[in-house]
């Protein structure tokens, strides 16, 4: 498997794992930023806070949670109400560290693709 495809797969599972956690054992979660109800299985996105471009906070799971896909792909994340939303459940400043660590240098090879896709791969299973 190359590194590409590692990633693909460790992304595959960690977005699928979030959105799964979210909805609790249901089939419908809230958005992060509207609280919209959606179908985790069709209607609802991993969204990121900072993007996924930035491999610092790629599978950070404070930067990720569900979002409809209003939100994550018409308002381009929602971006202002993700900010609030970080603070008000995490506490203040949550936001402004992740946008910190976002700028981090992250250098991931293709095991450390494995270990994230292993690791969300259980997770996801042991959700109900």
């Amino acid at each position: 498997m190359s590194n590409s495809a590692a990633k693909a797969t460790a992304v595959k599972w960690f977005n699928l794992w979030v959105r799964k956690r979210a909805a609790g054992g249901n089939d419908y979660c809230r958005c992060f930023t509207c609280g919209k109800l959606v179908d985790w299985h069709y209607d609802c996105d991993a969204g990121h806070f900072q993007s996924k471009r930035y491999e610092a906070t790629r599978f950070d799971e404070l930067n990720v949670h569900p979002q409809c896909k209003f939100c994550n792909h018409h308002l381009k994340g929602n971006i202002g109400v993700y900010y609030e939303q970080l603070d008000k459940v995490y506490g203040t400043g949550t936001a402004k560290k992740i946008i910190q660590k976002s700028q981090m240098m992250c250098k991931r090879n293709r095991n450390d693709y494995l270990e994230l896709s292993d690791k969300y791969r259980k997770l996801y299973k042991s959700l109900a």
